[in-house]
C-alpha cells in the first residue's frame, strides 16, 4: 500500500515511476500489479545489471526510494555517481539496531548484542548519506533524531485497507496470529504463546484455538500443530478467515517499527491483545483500540476477559478500525510524501560525496571529467587562499556528525609563484577523531564499496596505524600485520602483539579473509604481482581487495606519500612502513608507482571486477580533486 501512494503523488507532481528489484527477478504476482498501476517494472533478462542501467538511463530519475539497509549501504555510491542529481529516500520498514538490540537483550546473546551495535552505525550511516529517512512512527523518528539531530526523518505510516466486520461478537470463535516467519520476532512470539500463555487459556477455555497463519513457518511453528493449534502457512485471502476468528493476539516480545499485522486485523474489526512492544508507535490506548499486557498471566486474563465480554469486544472492535482508518490510510501516507517531495525537490544544492568508478584509461581521459578536476581545483584554491590554518566545515563519517576540518600547510607543495599548496591528502584532519582524510575516506568507501558485517574476516597490512586500530575497535574477525624481516618466523608476533607478515608469501591459509586492506603499501614490494597472487589465494571467493597504490594518472609520476630529489633519492613524507622486502636484488630501496596497466595485471591475476574509484567531497573533507582508491573482487 505504500507504493500506492507513492506512485499517487510521484504523478502528482508529473513524474513516471519505474521498479527496479535488486535481484531483477519478475514476480508472477506483483509485477503485473505494479504494471496496472502504470508502473515500469525492469527485470532480467531485458536488464543485465543495476550498475549497467543506471550507467545509462541514472541522469533520468528524480527521486529514488530504496529499502533493506544492507543494500542501500551497498548502492548509496552507486547511485549518487550515476544518478548525481537525483534525491535519495531510504525507507527502514523498522529500524533493524532497535529490534536486534531487543532480541539480543532478551536472549542474553552477546554476539547479538556486537551485531546490534553494528547495524545501529550502518543505519545512522545512511541517514545521514540521503536525502530523507522514512519511518513507520513518531517513536522511531524520535530515536533516529537524538542519534543525530540534523538528519531529516519523516513518518509515513504502515498503510492498510479498510476491510470492516464481517460478522459479530455472537458468529465468532478462536484466535489468530499473523506474521511471515522469516521475521523472527513472529516466530519467538508464536512459540512463546503456545508454550506459556494458551495453556493458562485453555485450562478455563479448552476450546479455543490458535490459528497460526503466514508464509514460510519453519519446523518450529509446525511442529506446534495439535487440536488447539492449526497452521495454515500462507493464505492468499484472509477475509473468510478474519470474519470467524474472535481476537487478534501478538505476543511479541522483540521487533521494531509499526506491525501491519495488527493494523490488518483492526481494519477487519477485530479486536487485538498484544504486549507493548506489539502496539509501540501506534497511538494505541490500552482498554480503549486494544488490550495491552505484558507477561503470560496477564495475557491470558486479557484474552479470557475479551471473549467473554461482549460489550468490551464491540468497543475495541469499533475503536480499533476508527484508528485504522485515521492513521494508517492511503490519504495519510500521501500528505507524508507530499510533504518529502516539496522537501527534497527544492533547488537548495547538496554537496555530498562524488565518486566515479572508472574501469579504463579511456573512461578517464573523458572531457567532461577535466571540468571537474577544474571546478574542484577552483573550490581547493579558494580554501587556501586565506593562509593556514584552512578551517573547513563538514561532516565526519567516523564521528558521524558535523565538524570544523583542521588543514594546515605541513607537508604542503611548493608552487611556481612561491606558494604552497596544501597536501589535502594527508592534512585535512578531523580535530575529534584525529583522522586525516585519506583515512577516513578509506573507512568510509570500505564501508559503501565493500558492505562488511561483524562476522567479516578482515586482513589490514599495517596494524601500526590509525585506520587498523578503528577497524580492531568495530569488528571482532581483524588481523594486521607489519613487516618485521628476519627479526622473528613469519605468522609470529613480538612482544608488543605485532605479527609479522611478508605480502609475498603469507603465512594465512587459501579463502579466509572476506577483505584484505592494504593503503601506501604495496608500492614497497618489488615483487606486487606475486603480493597480489597472495592476497587472491587467501580471499574468499567474492572477497575484497581494498587497496591504494602511488597512481600515475596521465603517464607522469605521481607520488603523493614520497618525494624525489635530484639524486632519485625518495623522501617520504611520513614515516615509511614495509610490508614485503623493501630491497631489491642491487640493495637499492625500491618504491614503485602504478598506471593503468595495473587493472589489467589484476585482471590477469584473477580478480573480477576491478576498478579504480575516484572521490572527492568538500563536505566530508575529501579534498585534493583526484583522490582513489582501487577495488578487485576474488
Amino acid at each position: 500500500m505504500m507504493i500506492h501512494s507513492f506512485i499517487r503523488v510521484f504523478r502528482d507532481f508529473g513524474h513516471a515511476v519505474t521498479f527496479l528489484p535488486i535481484d531483477l527477478a519478475y514476480d508472477p504476482d506483483y509485477t503485473p500489479n505494479l504494471q496496472a498501476l502504470g508502473v515500469t517494472c525492469l527485470h532480467a533478462p531485458e536488464v543485465r545489471s543495476i550498475q549497467q542501467h543506471l550507467a545509462e538511463a541514472g541522469t533520468s530519475y528524480d527521486i529514488i526510494l530504496a529499502c533493506r539497509p544492507d543494500h542501500t549501504d551497498a548502492m548509496i555510491p552507486v547511485l549518487r555517481a550515476q544518478c548525481p542529481q537525483a534525491r535519495l529516500l531510504y525507507e527502514t520498514i523498522d529500524l533493524h539496531f532497535v529490534r536486534e538490540q531487543r532480541q539480543a537483550e532478551l536472549e542474553q546473546n552477546d554476539r547479538m548484542r556486537a551485531h546490534a551495535r553494528w547495524r545501529k552505525e550502518q543505519e545512522l550511516r545512511i541517514a545521514a548519506a540521503v536525502d530523507c529517512t522514512i519511518v513507520v512512527s513518531e517513536q522511531e523518528r524520535q530515536i533516529l533524531l537524538k542519534e543525530n539531530p540534523k538528519l531529516y526523518v519523516e513518518v509515513i505510516p504502515v498503510v492498510g485497507e479498510s476491510f470492516g466486520c464481517g460478522a459479530g461478537f455472537a458468529e465468532r470463535c478462536d484466535l489468530v496470529f499473523i506474521g511471515g516467519y522469516e521475521h523472527r520476532p513472529n516466530v519467538d512470539a508464536v512459540v512463546y504463546f503456545v508454550r506459556e500463555i494458551l495453556p493458562m487459556i485453555n485450562q478455563q477455555r479448552p476450546e479455543i484455538r490458535l490459528h497460526v497463519v503466514g508464509s514460510h513457518p519453519p519446523t518450529e511453528i509446525t511442529s506446534l500443530a495439535c487440536g488447539n493449534v492449526i497452521t495454515h502457512g500462507f493464505i492468499p485471502d484472509i477475509t473468510e478467515l478474519m470474519n470467524q476468528v474472535k481476537i487478534s493476539v501478538n505476543p511479541l516480545r522483540f521487533g521494531a517499527g509499526v506491525k501491519g499485522k495488527l493494523i490488518t486485523c483492526m481494519s477487519y474489526g477485530v479486536p487485538c491483545v498484544g504486549t507493548s512492544i506489539a502496539v509501540e508507535g501506534m497511538g494505541i490506548v490500552s482498554g480503549r483500540q486494544a488490550l495491552v499486557v505484558d507477561t503470560p498471566e496477564q495475557f491470558a486474563a486479557a484474552v479470557l476477559r475479551l471473549y467473554s465480554d461482549q460489550t468490551l469486544w464491540e468497543y475495541l472492535s469499533a475503536e480499533g478500525m476508527a484508528l485504522a482508518h485515521q492513521q494508517f490510510s492511503l490519504e495519510v501516507a500521501a500528505q507524508g510524501f507530499t510533504r518529502i517531495f516539496n522537501t527534497v525537490l527544492s533547488p537548495a544544492p547538496r554537496n555530498d560525496l562524488q565518486l566515479e568508478r572508472i574501469t579504463s584509461q579511456e573512461a578517464y581521459q573523458q572531457p567532461a571529467r577535466s571540468h571537474k578536476q577544474q571546478h574542484r581545483q577552483a573550490i581547493e584554491a579558494a580554501l587556501a587562499s586565506g593562509g593556514e590554518p584552512i578551517i573547513t566545515l563538514g561532516f565526519c563519517f567516523v564521528c558521524g556528525h558535523e565538524v570544523a576540518f583542521h588543514t594546515d600547510l605541513m607537508y604542503g607543495f611548493s608552487q611556481p609563484d612561491g606558494s604552497h599548496t596544501p597536501n589535502w591528502r594527508e592534512r585535512v584532519v578531523c580535530p575529534e577523531c584525529q583522522l586525516n582524510n585519506r583515512m577516513r575516506a578509506a573507512i568510509h568507501l570500505f564501508h559503501l564499496l565493500c558492505a562488511p558485517t561483524p562476522e567479516s574476516h578482515l586482513y589490514i597490512t599495517e596494524q601500526t596505524t590509525p585506520f587498523f586500530a578503528w577497524c580492531q575497535h568495530h569488528y571482532p574477525h581483524v588481523i594486521g600485520s607489519e613487516y618485521l624481516g628476519d627479526i622473528l618466523p613469519t605468522g609470529t608476533t613480538d612482544s608488543h602483539g605485532i605479527r609479522n607478515e611478508s605480502l609475498t608469501a603469507l603465512s594465512f591459509t587459501d579463502n579466509q579473509f572476506d577483505a584484505i586492506l592494504s593503503f601506501d603499501v604495496i608500492e614497497h614490494i618489488p615483487d606486487y604481482l606475486q603480493a597480489f597472487r597472495e592476497c587472491l589465494r587467501c580471499l574468499k571467493p567474492g572477497g575484497t581487495m581494498f587497496f591504494t597504490v602511488p597512481f600515475n594518472h596521465q603517464s607522469q609520476h605521481h607520488i603523493v606519500r614520497a618525494e624525489l630529489d635530484e639524486a632519485g633519492q625518495i623522501h617520504h613524507l611520513l614515516p615509511p612502513e614495509y610490508h614485503g622486502d623493501p630491497i631489491n636484488a642491487n640493495g637499492c630501496l625500491c618504491f614503485y608507482h602504478f598506471g593503468w596497466e595495473l587493472l589489467e595485471q589484476l585482471r590477469g591475476l584473477g580478480f573480477r571486477d576491478v576498478a579504480a574509484y575516484f572521490y572527492w567531497s568538500q563536505r566530508f573533507g575529501y579534498l585534493g580533486c583526484e583522490q582513489l582508491l582501487f577495488r578487485a573482487v576474488k
